[in-house]
């Protein structure tokens, strides 16, 4: 009978573990953010999901792969010293950037603890890792604003046009000011292929920046040269994808300019590409407004 009663609790006791275990396997592979597991050589021993899909590769596929597989060189020193943080019994808090699948970077908050076996020896490590890109991409961009850009006039705009095509990876950039008209705009810096090239005046109709200016917002993710047959500078360069945003007078009532940011891929991201623009279309609005108030003082 004592017997009986043992295998029935050892029985109840595996069912347990074994629902409860099941239950922690169905909360990793549904989590919102990505799960990895790694062995103590920093080999993947587990990916759920959703860290497939931040890297933009199949989970499955991530099974025995060196984690540096998806890290930049410049960033192992510091993954080998967290590593040992692991080894030595210490979890922690830190930012990683990763390597994407489609050659690109996204910026993680990694929350990583040690695991160790049943007789307390370390086996590896375990994180899970958020997705931080956007506000990375916002800090960055504010102090660029900030620190990184005290020129002025001319010399803003290229930097400015320069420092949108790199942070979004678009190789087509260009910002405007409207004409009173209405119906051209003239650049005030240009870039093409990672290179400022001269300035040009162009009717707006027909173009998607002139969409931009009558609708207010105007974005495409792929097929842009498609939809604007009669925009020869996009049959020209083969556009995929186009982002671009209105730039305001102080009032925030009158456009005045505009930003556009043209890639000959498609683009993957929309809040992210939106949310800089609009972040640089301010100083780039406030700096338009200063460059006309200056040549109005210089008609007096």
């Amino acid at each position: 009978l004592v017997q009986a009663n043992d295998t029935t609790e050892r029985k109840r006791a595996e069912e347990a573990l074994a629902e409860s275990e099941a239950r922690f396997r169905r909360m990793v592979e549904t989590a919102s953010e990505g799960v990895c597991e790694l062995d103590r050589l920093s080999t993947i021993r587990y990916a759920n999901p959703k860290m497939g899909e931040l890297l933009g590769v199949r989970h499955e596929d991530m099974l025995g792969r060196p984690m540096g597989d998806f890290m930049f060189p410049e960033d192992m020193e510091d993954h080998t010293a967290r590593m040992a943080q692991r080894e030595g019994g210490q979890g922690g808090v830190y930012e990683l950037r990763l390597r994407h699948a489609d050659g690109g970077s996204l910026w993680t908050l990694v929350s990583g603890s040690p695991v160790t076996a049943a007789d307390g020896v370390y086996t590896g490590s375990f994180g899970m890792f958020t997705d931080i890109t956007e506000r990375k991409r916002a800090e960055e961009t504010l102090n660029y604003l900030a620190h990184g850009c005290d020129a002025c006039g001319e010399n803003f705009f290229q930097s400015l046009a320069t420092y949108i095509s790199q942070a979004l990876g678009m190789e087509f950039v260009c910002i405007d000011q409207l004409e009173a008209d209405g119906l051209h705009a003239r650049t005030v810096a240009l870039l093409e292929n990672g290179r400022i090239v001269d300035n040009i005046r162009y009717p707006l109709a027909g173009t998607p920046c002139g969409e931009l200016v009558e609708n207010r917002t105007c974005f495409y993710a792929s097929g842009v040269r498609h939809l604007f047959p009669e925009d020869e500078v996009l049959q020209q360069i083969a556009a995929e994808g186009y982002a671009g945003t209105i730039l305001w007078d102080h009032n925030g009532t009158q456009p005045i300019g505009l930003i556009a940011a043209i890639s000959r891929r498609k683009i993957k991201d929309r809040a992210q590409v939106e949310s800089l623009l609009r972040l640089v279309g301010v100083r780039a609005a406030a700096e338009l407004e200063r460059l006309d108030a200056q040549a109005q003082l210089c008609l007096v």
